[in-house]
């Protein structure tokens, strides 16, 4: 965090940040969203890969990502069907 004030939701738990403050989330993960609580503005910086193939869920937004060969869809994740067990 460069600045500014934040509330990490990492696995249904708030931490606050702010300036100085580091967060890292190896692959695989837990569920991670960052927002800005206040009226300020929040400055961070932010890395990670960027490959053709991945699949991203978002449970604070109820959405799943898709990514084949570069190209995004987004899904509700609640309209997910579990596979048949054999």
């Amino acid at each position: 965090m460069l600045s500014g004030e934040a509330i990490a939701h990492i696995d249904g738990k708030e931490y606050r940040l702010e300036a100085g403050d580091f967060v890292a989330f190896p692959t695989p993960s837990v569920a991670h969203l960052m927002a800005n609580p206040g009226p300020g503005e929040l400055i961070y910086l932010m890395g990670g890969e960027n490959k053709p193939h991945e699949v991203a869920d978002f449970p604070a937004l109820n959405k799943r990502m898709v990514k084949l060969d570069g190209k995004v869809a987004i899904y509700k994740l609640s309209d997910g069907q579990p596979l048949a067990e054999k």
